[in-house]
C-alpha cells in the first residue's frame, strides 16, 4: 500500500528503517510510504523517527499521486528506484524530473 506522511518538524528521515518496503522523501516534511503494514503501524514507526510532540499524518492513497515541483524520483524501472516507481499497479505515480 502506498500512504502519503507529512511530519510537522521536516525531520524525517527517508532512508529510516521501518515497517516499509520504501520510502521517498518528495519535500521536508513530505513522505511517500511503500508498506503491506497497517496504517496505524506506519504511524506509529514514523513517529519513533520524530522529535516529541511533532505532528504527523499518515493517509493511505486510492491512486498514484500527480506531483509539481518536487525534486526527481528514481526512474521507474531503475534498480535504485523505489518497487511502488516501478510497479504498473502505480505506473505513472512520479516521472523523472519529480513533475507528473
Amino acid at each position: 500500500m502506498l500512504s502519503l506522511a507529512w511530519e510537522g518538524s521536516g525531520a524525517v528521515d527517508a532512508a529510516g528503517a521501518g515497517p516499509w518496503e520504501s520510502t521517498v522523501s518528495r519535500r521536508p516534511g513530505l513522505l511517500l510510504v511503500d508498506s503491506e503494514a497497517s496504517r496505524s503501524v506506519v504511524c506509529h514507526a514514523l513517529e519513533h523517527h520524530l522529535p516529541a510532540s511533532t505532528a504527523l499524518l499518515v493517509t493511505p492513497l486510492a491512486a498514484a499521486p500527480e506531483m509539481k515541483g518536487c525534486p526527481p524520483a528514481p526512474p521507474p524501472g531503475s534498480a535504485s528506484g523505489p518497487r511502488w516507481a516501478r510497479s504498473s499497479r502505480l505506473s505513472g505515480a512520479v516521472r523523472p524530473g519529480g513533475d507528473a
